[in-house]
């Protein structure tokens, strides 16, 4: 019997194991591993400017969280996390400046959310964060103005580089594994259906 599949899919196997072990080593060197909650500005440490602290908004009720920024025709990332989701939880967004001015409403059905938007001036935007669900959820905010020029993405020794280059890397990996483990698995069967049939010729 032909050993072609068995060997490919050792293969896959075994870059699904190396990918493990790269997300884990990641993980541990942010100190994600030892938390029961993994937070997206530890993982993401120095990709933003300003992150609000764990925000607790009580069912029905809204919050405030505010960002001032310094430059003009640049973009504004902004993301939401909800830390504690549950299935069904929601919240929406109203963004809106110091003179009224409305930038859009979003609603975020899932834990953790990022939207970017240009701006046109150095101004302050107000993020009005309201719960949909009859229950607290507690929330944290994180801005980024001009991110595409923020030293997390520019400098390749960064926290942000040191953890997404490696996850990124990870995610191939696991793609190319599973291709190749289901490839190994095709292969196995096609060789054992001809040597079956070769065992009654």
């Amino acid at each position: 019997m032909k050993k072609r599949g068995p060997i490919i899919s050792a293969g896959g196997l075994g870059l699904l194991l190396i990918s493990f072990l790269i997300v884990q080593s990641t993980l541990l060197e942010t100190s994600l591993a030892m938390s029961n909650q993994i937070l997206v500005p530890d993982v993401f440490e120095g990709m933003f400017e300003y992150t609000t602290e764990e925000t607790q908004i009580f069912a029905g009720e809204s919050n405030t969280f505010s960002f001032t920024t310094t430059k003009e025709d640049v973009s504004l990332l902004w993301g939401l996390q909800i830390t504690n989701f549950q299935n069904g939880d929601s919240v929406s967004v109203e963004i809106t400046n110091i003179f009224g001015d409305n930038f859009g409403k979003h609603e975020q059905d899932e834990p953790i959310a990022f939207e970017i938007f240009m701006i046109s001036k150095n101004d302050i935007y107000n993020f009005v964060v309201r719960n949909n669900v009859e229950r607290p959820l507690s929330v944290i905010m994180m801005f980024s103005e001009d991110p595409q020029n923020s030293q997390a993405m520019t400098n390749p020794n960064s926290p942000f580089m040191k953890t997404v280059i490696p996850l990124a890397i990870s995610g191939i990996l696991v793609i190319a594994g599973i291709i190749s483990l289901g490839i190994g698995i095709i292969l196995s069967l096609v060789d054992w259906k001809r040597d079956s049939k070769s065992k009654y010729i």
